[in-house]
């Protein structure tokens, strides 16, 4: 899988000079207006596309991380109101957890707790397959 991806920019560069454009983003030249530009209509679909989560359970989510400090693990996922077996399903595979060993027991979270480490929870290999990930 690709980390990056190749965007058409049509319009993006003419909306760039437009005197919107440096209303908006008064502090950038075009060609970042340009990137910003891109960049915000590929989150906004990025967001709209994340199978098994809503604006609910994604507000969910963001609730969890504020109270935790950190999301630990894809199984804290699983506590956010609303999200349920299939919703964990459908979205899991889209979800990484970065964690290291040093922050598992002792690092900077609100709700210490002592947890062993799955180091798949920090890909995109999705839960149901680890065991095959493993061997």
């Amino acid at each position: 899988m690709s980390s990056s991806s190749t965007v058409p920019e049509n319009g993006a560069s003419k909306y760039s000079i437009t005197p919107l454009a440096e209303q908006d983003l008064p502090d950038m030249p075009p060609t970042q207006r340009s990137a910003a530009s891109l960049f915000s209509l590929i989150w906004k679909c990025f967001q709209r596309k994340v199978c098994g989560l809503n604006k609910k359970t994604a507000a969910g989510l963001v609730a969890l991380r504020e109270k935790m400090g950190r999301i630990q693990s894809r199984e804290d996922i699983k506590s956010v109101k609303g999200l349920g077996a299939k919703s964990f399903e459908q979205c899991a595979g889209f979800l990484t957890v970065n964690i290291d060993s040093e922050n598992c027991s002792n690092g900077p979270v609100k709700k210490k707790k002592k947890m062993s480490i799955e180091p798949l929870d920090k890909t995109i290999v999705h839960p149901s397959q680890y065991n095959s990930a493993r061997r």
